[in-house]
């Protein structure tokens, strides 16, 4: 591989035979620092930690391996040097998605790639660093975990299998037998651009052991949606009941309790959703009922909150009673565009429903449209230009899950009953 400065990236090692610390040319694209050596090092084989300095520019490349496919994360001591390494990364057509903030680079590769394959860059990697020390100890380390990773995802698809069979909320007890298929490790994520650390096991509710909740027979019709979060079982509360999207504690938010039927939130809590290719998409709905009871000045609903200027996202959040959903095409502009959806009152049940979809006409070519509905009335039809699909970031149930600044403000204090989401895509025409 080149230098990270020079062309940042793992699938071009595999194809020129180089590694980040192996090409000791000159780059016409940095410049170096007198006096500095060049050097790269194995840090650690699990999780895979590389230190370099390159060109005099120190850096930190953390490899991973994630829904089958390559992670990696690059920070550098260097603001310029992260930044012409993220024009690299992002010229390189090997990734599909590649997030720069200020000297952190976070790139995901775009191809699936196989454990064995993940192995023979690690081995790659070792070897060309520091020659053959580490080969042996990354094969047995990275063997193991990557087997234990390949039977949750065997176990996940064939719940995403079981599943889409059926669009009906299903009864308490058989929801309990069908989550005890589901995927249960108590193996720690990571959601890398927040720096989020969750276990991806069942929520269950701090008063749990304290409800005495019927079963719930009702039938909700949930065509058209691909996720829905009902809320209904207090030992389950993060389930998708439609897909494999669950909702996982945050490891550095309070417990949320529940009602039967709903869950709450008390101003220091909130629901991490990783990122999936589900909610990918420039056109979808998106329908909330809650229960507000606290007049605070931001309430999170339900985000993908994304930091910066440079990336997509949405949110659907109060400021005081008033909702508001934003949303940024970051390909036109920087800034968030705001739609004021209305005023609400406390302690009482809301639904509030955004929909941006496509519509054929007659003549002429396909154009997107936003109707935005509160307590089932509209109040916003318009034409929609924006595409926020190109999402880099999961979504924060009840607060803000990317840690910006004012987080500690944008907690949502009350209850929500669901929260229902589905993908509408051109060919629904």
């Amino acid at each position: 591989m080149k230098k990270w400065i020079a062309s940042a990236g793992i699938f071009a090692a595999i194809s020129m035979g180089l590694i980040a610390c192996g090409d000791n040319s000159s780059s016409a694209e940095s410049s170096s620092r007198p006096g500095s050596n060049d050097y790269c090092k194995v840090v650690s084989t699990d999780p895979f930690l590389i230190e370099s300095v390159e060109n005099g520019y120190f850096s930190q490349t953390t490899v991973k391996y994630e829904d089958e496919k390559l992670v990696e994360k690059v920070v550098f001591d260097d603001a310029i040097a992260a930044q012409m390494a993220c024009d690299s990364y992002k010229k390189d057509v090997s990734y599909g998605k590649v997030v720069c903030k200020d000297n952190t680079i976070a790139a995901i590769g775009r191809d699936i790639m196989t454990s064995s394959e993940y192995r023979d860059v690690l081995t790659l990697f070792s070897t060309m660093c520091e020659g053959d020390a580490h080969r042996e100890d990354i094969s047995s380390s990275s063997a193991e975990r990557l087997s234990s990773s390949s039977e949750r995802k065997s176990s996940s698809s064939r719940n995403v299998n079981s599943s889409s069979s059926s669009k009906t909320v299903s009864s308490s007890s058989e929801r309990v037998e069908s989550s005890s298929s589901s995927e249960t490790s108590s193996d720690e994520d990571e959601n890398w651009y927040g720096k989020t650390t969750y276990k991806k096991e069942k929520v269950v509710a701090a008063n749990a052991a304290e409800l005495e909740c019927p079963e719930n027979t009702t039938t909700d019709d949930l065509t058209g949606y691909d996720v829905a979060y009902e809320f209904n079982d207090p030992n389950d509360l993060g389930r998708d009941y439609l897909g494999e999207n669950n909702a996982y504690a945050d490891n550095k938010t309070s417990p949320v309790s529940a009602e039967c039927g709903s869950i709450i939130f008390n101003g220091d809590n909130g629901l991490l959703v990783p990122l999936t290719d589900t909610f990918k998409t420039r056109g979808f709905v998106v329908e909330v009922r809650f229960m507000p009871s606290y007049d605070d000045e931001v309430g999170n609903l339900i985000v993908s909150e994304s930091p910066g200027g440079s990336t997509d996202g949405w949110v659907l959040r109060l400021e005081r009673t008033g909702v508001v959903f934003y949303y940024r095409d970051a390909d036109q502009s920087s800034n968030w565009k705001s739609v004021d959806v209305g005023q609400v009152s406390l302690d009482e049940w809301h639904e509030v429903r955004v929909k941006i979809f496509p519509k054929k006409p007659e003549y002429g070519s396909i154009f997107y449209s936003m109707n935005v509905s509160l307590d089932g009335s509209l109040v916003l039809v318009s034409e929609y230009k924006d595409d926020t699909s190109d999402l880099a970031y999961g979504f924060g149930i009840g607060y803000d899950s990317m840690y910006q600044m004012s987080h500690n403000n944008w907690f949502f204090v009350g209850k929500i009953d669901y929260i229902r989401y589905g993908k509408i895509t051109e060919d629904d025409l």
